[in-house]
């Protein structure tokens, strides 16, 4: 089966060139107009959109706009402006420029203005490797976040079971820190793990932008391998959206959107909630599925069993006051995010050792205000803040003497409680974190632009157990943790906006006060802090509209992160021997979309990179109940994404993408000084190879006028990969093996357009699917959504 994909990514390949060579011998024409209203009054300083070339211009004084560069080809123009109709325009250039003279309707309806284009795209232009997902319309199926980014050509999402169970990110083989994730710009890890990636919904996100290795300093953090920004949903208009799913496994999920005007100057209150629940009583089975008869004691392998002890339970509510357009700021916000959860725990790092009885719980409060204004210092000057303060408790209770098998059964005693670590805990953490982020940006001329943003990180952690006994002094000391982060970058246009650059240099620091131990019992403190700099490039040049090379370039630092050192109270033990992460990346790639008729476009991506990792990062097993982060010495990561989209109207598409990793081993010779008999090998526990299939048909006026149906299909393969290592794992097979995946969902919206139902069918033929250490993930599950609009 992978010589066959092997074989279609070479096609894949072999279509872009030909399809780069067919299109480079097109004519570049130009796209005039002039606009104006009804009365013939010209309308300037407008955003004109440009569908297919993902292009915006403005109106000058006169009313008058071009585009330059166009190849002939089939074109969508859009206008929205507030107190008007939004205008589309279809027009054809063939061999010869264009003029056409676009007119607006006023509307008696003030519409929300949307912004598109240049501000969606303005990193994209700048050569960073960047996919932005527009998610609004996959809130109406029953996917979540991390089922809709699974899908991704470079993202691999390896999940340790089912709702609200644990998941690690990698992107381009860069996998658990060295990807950053942020809501609006801010790092998720501010918001707890009940406000995450995992809890989200996914009506309340507006769309998704995805950077792969090189990152622009206004996420700023310490991103090695590439960053995920989850941009919220930020409506102008009252609206109230509610949604309910409910299937497989005791599985619910609800949500409820609502933005309140209060006035017409721009005053409003926004807030959303959730609720989150599932049994996660999925089936198991295979050689790691135990079964000990509480009798005979007999033990049986490859049996099939439901998870008894796995259920997830999460709430959160987030309320937000602002206003907006005032002659003080452009947009000021303050607001409250209330969140908790509980989870059972199943097992350990594996599933040979089932548990029945521990929990863990979390509860979170987080105050936050925003603040932006441009146009200060004869409107050159733009200034961003924000501030947040949370406060965070999580619980975890282990003291069970009950030993369990996977049929449920109590099958024994322990001489010490606890399933987890072999002794009792009833461990409860609290955490305080103050964030402080401020954004820059001065326009130095037309052709230059810079940016500053700065990002200050406090966070004070307190534990307590009453179960431990004979604690040393050093168990009472706090722990703390700071991290400072600047970055400044120098963005620039040249040769008649054809090549665009971004030149940046970042700086990353923090200092640590550690609590470790080895015997849980005497505790030790050490005190620990870094600094480095970084810098780097990005750019972009473009042949024509529709054919751009980009090329990208960073001396990355990745510091220790909060977890990774002081561990997570739960399995990830502390350690003070974590040394900063290293990286040269290098990424070079080539986007190009054919117009191929008035209806149809085809779009190619093609993507090679290579990340020279010093100090790699990297979770491991320590023993059967706990993981430790260490460094990996230093690994080579090279490869290459592509991806082929095809689009007829707005009714069909369909997607192929594939992603190769080649990560290999550079170290030759151990901590010790010995020779590294894993050296030229390939990194252990790391996914491959790995594609994606993902088709969509709408329907319009299928039933009655005006309503829509929809039918998605996608589709994900995973090549086989070893757990330990390919020279002593290929002799026990410790490996896990090819996994492929079907998903299928409908949509039906009734004509209002106020009220739609998803029904989605994942895993259809039940493949048994894995994580990264051979922990079981859900097989066949239905799931049914309903949506209502207000």
């Amino acid at each position: 089966m992978f010589t066959n994909f092997k074989r279609i990514s070479y096609l894949l390949l072999t279509l872009s060139l030909l399809a780069w060579n067919a299109n480079s011998q097109n004519n570049l024409l130009s796209l005039k107009g002039k606009l104006s209203d009804e009365n013939e009054v010209i309308l300037k300083t407008i955003d004109i959109y440009l569908v297919e070339l993902n292009l915006t211009t403005q109106t000058n004084p006169v009313g008058t706009f071009e585009f330059k560069n166009v190849p002939s080809g089939f074109y969508t123009l859009i206008i929205e402006k507030k107190g008007y109709e939004t205008l589309t325009k279809k027009v054809q250039l063939k061999n010869e420029n264009y003029y056409v003279h676009l007119i607006l309707k006023k509307s008696e309806q003030l519409k929300e203005v949307v912004v598109l284009g240049k501000k969606k795209n303005e990193f994209k232009s700048l050569g960073y490797e960047l996919d932005i997902l527009n998610v609004t319309d996959d809130f109406k199926n029953t996917k979540t976040l991390n089922q809709i980014l699974e899908q991704q050509s470079s993202i691999n999402v390896r999940q340790s079971g089912g709702l609200g169970s644990r998941v690690n990110y990698s992107i381009n083989g860069l996998s658990e820190k060295s990807i950053r994730f942020f809501i609006d710009g801010i790092p998720m890890e501010f918001y707890g793990s009940s406000f995450s990636i995992n809890t989200i919904p996914v009506s309340v996100i507006d769309k998704i932008e995805i950077y792969k290795g090189v990152t622009p300093i206004y996420l700023s953090n310490d991103n090695l391998g590439g960053a995920i920004n989850l941009i919220t949903k930020k409506s102008s208009q009252n609206v109230t959206e509610i949604s309910y799913s409910f299937g497989s496994f005791n599985t619910h999920t609800s949500s409820v959107y609502t933005n309140i005007n209060l006035d017409k100057k721009g005053t409003y209150i926004n807030a959303f909630g959730f609720y989150n629940y599932s049994d996660n009583n999925y089936e198991i089975w295979g050689k790691n599925v135990l079964v000990t008869d509480p009798e005979t004691f007999n033990v049986t392998r490859n049996n099939r069993v439901e998870r008894f002890h796995d259920a997830f339970q999460s709430r959160g509510i987030k309320a937000s006051f602002g206003v907006k357009d005032r002659s003080w700021t452009d947009h000021f916000e303050t607001g409250l995010i209330l969140t908790d959860f509980d989870k059972e725990i199943q097992h350990g790092p594996t599933m040979e050792i089932p548990f029945g009885e521990a929990t863990y719980s979390q509860k979170n409060g987080t105050a936050f205000l925003r603040y932006s204004k441009k146009n200060l210092l004869n409107k050159k000057l733009g200034l961003q803040l924000f501030a947040g303060y949370s406060d965070r408790t999580r619980v975890h209770i282990d003291t069970t003497k009950n030993i369990y098998s996977w049929n449920g059964k109590i099958i024994g005693q322990r001489v010490l409680g606890g399933e987890q670590y072999g002794s009792l805990t009833q461990n409860t953490l609290k955490k305080k974190t103050f964030v402080q982020k401020l954004s820059a940006d001065y326009k130095l001329n037309n052709q230059h632009k810079a940016y500053f943003t700065s990002q200050i990180a406090f966070v004070n952690r307190t534990d307590n157990d009453p179960t431990i006994s004979n604690k040393s002094e050093a168990y009472w000391t706090p722990q703390h943790f700071n991290k400072n982060t600047f970055g400044l970058s120098l963005d620039s246009k040249w040769l008649n906006r054809k090549l665009r650059t971004s030149f940046f240099v970042k700086n990353h620091s923090f200092n640590a006060k550690i609590k470790t131990t080895e015997d849980g019992q005497l505790f030790r403190n050490t005190d620990t802090d870094a600094n480095f700099f970084g810098f780097g490039f990005s750019s972009s040049y473009k042949i024509n509209q529709l054919l751009t090379l980009k090329a990208s370039f960073e001396r990355a630092n990745r510091l220790p992160e909060e977890e990774e050192i002081l561990g997570d109270g739960v399995n990830i033990l502390s350690t003070d021997q974590l040394e900063a992460e290293q990286s040269f990346n290098y990424n070079i790639g080539v986007q190009h979309q054919l117009l191929l008729n008035e209806n149809s476009t085809l779009t190619y991506d093609i993507f090679f990179f290579r990340r020279d990792v010093d100090n790699f990062i990297k979770l491991w097993q320590k023993n059967d109940s706990a993981f430790v982060y260490i460094n990996f010495d230093d690994v080579d990561i090279h490869g290459f994404d592509a991806e082929l989209k095809y689009q007829w109207k707005n009714r069909f598409q369909i997607n192929y993408a594939i992603s190769r990793l080649f990560p290999v081993i550079k170290s030759r010779y151990d901590s010790f000084g010995n020779e590294n008999l894993l050296f030229n090998s390939e990194l252990p526990n790391t996914l491959l190879f790995k594609s994606t299939l993902n088709a969509q048909i709408n329907f319009e006026n299928t039933f009655k006028t005006n309503d829509a149906f929809t039918v998605k299909w996608a589709s994900n393969f995973v090549d086989s990969f070893f757990v330990r290592d390919n020279v002593f794992g290929a002799d026990n097979k410790d490996e896990i093996p090819q996994q492929f995946s079907h998903n299928i969902g409908i949509n039906y919206s009734f004509p209002n357009k106020k009220i739609s139902i998803g029904l989605d069918c994942n895993n259809i033929f039940d493949a048994q699917l894995f994580d990264n250490f051979a922990i079981q993930k859900p097989g066949r599950a239905f799931f049914t959504k309903i949506n209502w609009s207000i």
